[in-house]
């Protein structure tokens, strides 16, 4: 490849990993907001499309080696999504549309659904109206009778859950981790192509036959006078 082209190419894959971590962030924000702001059929539909060009663009930018990491990228970031991002959005819709409410613990059960026990508590306001929310269920052990504060969703579609266990700067310093990890694979998905492309024109260049040498003509020796 002429030093030319190479110049260009270099511009357009910087342009195009750029392209690729900025959908990737911004399309992540996007579906992880889209809960609270569409209705529930069309999340799957954002997922699907975020999915499919987040795809696309990996395949442009580092074309075999993007088709390689679409698929455990993808899978990556569905575990972040629902293992992580989720309680994130919970906790920052809880303290910002939340009330803090007095409650007063009516009732408990135990769950061991993955091995561990689980404590849920249902909570009744002092006048014996329900928290709305559902039972709280955050590792807080409690008695029946306790009197406690917790944020309450008035839209009753987040489990209210007491201030020390509402704060989202945590689960936001790692989600923030995790998608930073994402989008270093996507760098080097770019620099492993970049290589492959270094290596491939490196290697056109000695298959590439040189020129024969023209060997300069002889001259002849003229007769010496008698």
């Amino acid at each position: 490849m002429p030093s030319s082209a190479r110049g260009g190419e270099a511009p357009r894959r910087t342009g195009w990993m750029l392209a690729n971590c900025g959908w990737l962030l911004g399309g992540f924000a996007g579906v992880t907001a889209a809960p609270e702001s569409l209705p529930h059929w069309a999340v799957p539909l954002c997922w699907a499309v975020y999915l499919v060009v987040l795809a696309a663009l990996l395949s442009r930018l580092a074309q075999r080696m993007g088709l390689i990491i679409v698929i455990p990228l993808v899978a990556y970031l569905a575990a972040l999504y629902f293992l992580c991002v989720v309680e994130l959005r919970a906790d920052i819709l809880l303290r910002s549309r939340g009330q803090l409410v007095h409650a007063v613990v009516t009732g408990d059960r135990v769950t061991s659904p993955r091995g561990y026990l689980i404590r849920h508590y249902t909570l009744s306001r002092p006048d014996g109206s329900p928290v709305r929310g559902g039972e709280i269920d955050d590792g807080t052990v409690l008695e029946r009778g306790r009197h406690l504060t917790v944020y309450e969703d008035p839209e009753g579609e987040i489990q209210p859950s007491t201030p020390g266990h509402t704060h989202p700067t945590v689960r936001a310093v790692v989600a923030g981790g995790l998608l930073a990890l994402a989008t270093g694979a996507l760098v080097w998905a770019a620099y492993s192509r970049s290589l492959e492309s270094l290596a491939d024109d490196s290697e056109n260049q000695r298959s590439e036959p040189r020129p024969a040498r023209e060997s300069a003509p002889s001259r002849e020796r003229e007769p010496e006078p008698d």
